[in-house]
């Protein structure tokens, strides 16, 4: 029977009270993106659902893992839940909130890679990983610019595109300006936050050893043992800023 993301929150609940806030692990990379790769990962599972449970998987607790998608969905769009006084200012919002989570990924990601043997700077993106809110993510994107734009010489000998860097202040100043005129944001409330936490934490200690499962499964054909994974997302292409003539910003006006 089919059941709404609340429904599934309601479900697991009793887990996630039972949870301590210390086991709470990260899913390294954006919420919304591994919420997809989850669901996709598990309908290859059920693919080849019969192979598996040959294999010795315990079906009964691979079924599950819809419904702590689904928890998880609902708690993310709770603590996603914000309201603007016009719809420009929300539209405007989520479109420069998606670029800049795509972005600060990459950026994380590289800092790791790059910074690996410099203590000091890997300290500083573990504290920078440390906020959950929309102002903590805010101040994230100029963070890490200030960060990499401090330190340069290890990302430009991996020939890395430093307008990522001036790119994430540039993103960061845009979404205070568009918080700032929020009349709601529910990403301040630590109890949510943490709740939506644990539920991802449930999910993805239940799904890893699913897919190391069926990858070990299918090991003889590595072609199909390899889609049995979560990836990370891909940004996509920046588009070039450019500045309005009075033109097009009457004409822009006029279409409101």
């Amino acid at each position: 029977m089919a059941t709404t993301p609340h429904e599934d929150y309601l479900a697991v609940k009793h887990l996630l009270d039972e949870m301590c806030e210390d086991d709470i692990i990260s899913v390294n990379m954006p919420q919304k993106y591994y919420l997809q790769e989850s669901m996709m990962a598990f309908k290859r599972m059920k693919q080849h659902r019969d192979t598996l449970i040959d294999m010795h998987m315990d079906w009964e607790k691979a079924e599950k893992i819809p419904q702590l998608i689904g928890s998880s969905r609902e708690l993310h769009s709770q603590c996603a839940m914000i309201n603007f006084p016009d719809a420009k200012s929300r539209k405007e919002w989520l479109a420069a909130k998606d670029e800049a989570e795509l972005l600060l990924y990459d950026l994380m990601v590289t800092g790791d890679f790059v910074y690996a043997d410099d203590p000091h700077i890997r300290g500083r993106l573990s504290v920078i990983r440390e906020g959950a809110s929309n102002a903590d993510f805010i101040q994230d994107l100029n963070d890490v610019s200030v960060l990499f734009r401090e330190n340069p010489e290890p990302l430009r000998r991996i020939n890395y595109d430093m307008e990522n860097v001036r790119q994430a202040a540039l993103l960061s100043s845009k979404l205070s300006a568009l918080l700032a005129i929020a009349t709601l944001d529910r990403s301040t409330s630590p109890e949510l936050r943490i709740e939506r936490d644990k539920s991802f934490t449930l999910l993805k200690t239940s799904l890893d050893p699913k897919l190391h499962h069926a990858r070990w499964a299918f090991r003889f054909k590595r072609e199909l043992a390899d889609q049995f994974r979560v990836s990370p997302p891909r940004r996509r292409p920046r588009k070039p800023v450019t500045e309005e003539t009075p033109e097009q910003e009457e004409a822009s006006c006029s279409c409101e």
